[in-house]
């Protein structure tokens, strides 16, 4: 049941960090994933020069046997400074990508390599610039970038979770992939079998392929996020007599991708347990 929200462009720790200054001479690029297709007019790589301003060859690579490719699908420069910070490489027009793809660029002498101290993990690969054969990098762990796009497939809302239904705690149900600073409705019901109106699932009239799940006896009005995401809590009693007990959720999100202006997401059973 998708909606109109669009999935953005990727990056990886895109706020940068602390590098850990590991350098040396190879050519650098970095793993990147896309669920759909996209237009690349440019990437950032958060790094550093350690002899002065240099300018140099900044790349994008095809995937080929969970690699990149040898040859660059196009060739941009790179103007990288001395003060550890994103740069950017703009290609002179957009480059079709899809699924996996590598950017990167190649490194000056013992040049500063894209990896923090901290933050989310990534995959890099090196080699002797343009001619060697690429090496999945044991010192690329946690590279930082950005991409610049255009593009992207429309996002259908996603249900998730934080914490468990275990007795005596509380478990968060989760909104990722809504359109953003809107509204959603968290549906939470004891079956997925019936509810007040007859048998589930049942068809949204005027939402083609999008329908409700779950049963109605509770539902929670929440504000989606800018990114869009949105989460509802619910608290688990102490008592052992809950043990098995199921609650149903689904999300139902405020956009206007159908005549009905709503979309759902997938649904989601929790079972309590101790």
């Amino acid at each position: 049941c998708p909606g109109t929200a669009t999935a953005g462009c990727p990056e990886l720790n895109p706020s940068g960090g602390t590098l850990t200054n590991s350098t040396n001479s190879y050519e650098y690029c970095f793993q990147v994933q896309t669920a759909s297709p996209i237009q690349v007019s440019s990437f950032d790589i958060y790094t550093q020069s350690n002899s002065g301003t240099i300018t140099r060859p900044a790349h994008i690579y095809t995937d080929v046997g969970n690699g990149p490719s040898t040859v660059p699908l196009a060739t941009a420069n790179i103007t990288v400074g001395p003060s550890a910070g994103f740069y950017t490489a703009t290609f002179a027009s957009p480059v079709s990508v899809s699924g996996t793809f590598y950017i990167g660029y190649e490194n000056s002498p013992n040049g500063v390599i894209s990896n923090l101290t901290s933050g989310a993990n990534g995959v890099g690969f090196y080699r002797t610039a343009v001619t060697g054969s690429w090496n999945q990098s044991n010192l690329v762990q946690r590279p930082s970038w950005r991409v610049t796009c255009t593009g992207g497939g429309t996002l259908t809302p996603a249900i998730g979770n934080q914490g468990l239904p275990i007795l005596n705690s509380t478990y968060d149900v989760t909104l990722s992939d809504a359109l953003p600073s809107t509204f959603a409705v968290l549906v939470t019901g004891l079956s997925d079998t019936n509810y007040s109106g007859g048998t589930l699932p049942v068809a949204l009239p005027g939402a083609p392929g999008c329908s409700l799940f779950v049963s109605d006896e509770l539902l929670e009005l929440k504000p989606v996020s800018a990114s869009g995401t949105a989460s509802g809590t619910f608290s688990i009693p102490a008592s052992p007599s809950y043990i098995g007990f199921d609650l149903f959720h689904q999300w139902a999100v405020l956009d206007f991708a159908n005549p009905l202006g709503i979309v759902v997401s997938d649904a989601g059973r929790a079972t309590v347990d101790q």
